[in-house]
């Protein structure tokens, strides 16, 4: 949030003090101006239209004064990565386990939760809940050969989109007899 307190004619002067600002939903932050003006950051967990107050509380040349503005607020955006598929190469029928990390890219915040889903194509091979922003699977039922395998993170309402990682080639060997 920026803001700038200025003095109203007739006055002259650089206002100093401090300034609340506040969401209306519990975030909150003070600034202190410097040269009438200052910053702070209000972090929120859901989107849609906020309406910022800030609140002047003048000093000893300069009354209080507040203004409101509304801030439209909208899903984070996530980024998701598949880190690992072990073992690669696997052997047909083998269990193979996916590991896929899925984080906010700035300036969002915080570390997603919801489900990611592993698929190959649109088959979905298995899904698992995010933890600490990782997410675990295991999946056997590969036949032999290349597989293009994709994490799709299915977001979270109101908090975070959808993201898919690209696509990670998992080699399946065939079993000799």
């Amino acid at each position: 949030v920026n803001v700038t307190v200025n003095a109203v004619s007739p006055g002259s002067g650089t206002p100093g003090g401090n300034v609340s600002v506040s969401d209306g939903e519990g975030g909150a932050c003070t600034i202190t101006l410097s040269d009438g003006s200052g910053t702070c950051d209000i972090t929120t967990d859901t989107t849609g239209t906020k309406t910022i107050s800030a609140a002047y509380n003048g000093d000893d040349d300069f009354i209080s004064s507040s203004d409101t503005e509304t801030h439209e607020v909208g899903l984070a955006s996530s980024e998701t990565t598949i880190i690992s598929d072990d073992p690669d190469p696997s052997a047909a029928g083998e269990n193979v386990e996916f590991v896929a990390q899925v984080a906010a890219i700035a300036p969002s915040l915080g570390t997603p939760d919801g489900t990611v889903e592993f698929r190959e194509g649109d088959a979905t091979l298995c899904s698992a809940t995010l933890a600490e922003g990782l997410a675990s699977c295991t999946y056997n039922g590969f036949e032999s050969g290349v597989h293009s395998i994709e994490a799709v993170y299915l977001g979270v309402s109101n908090t975070y989109t959808t993201s898919i990682s690209a696509i990670t080639s998992h080699t399946v060997q065939s079993i000799s007899l």
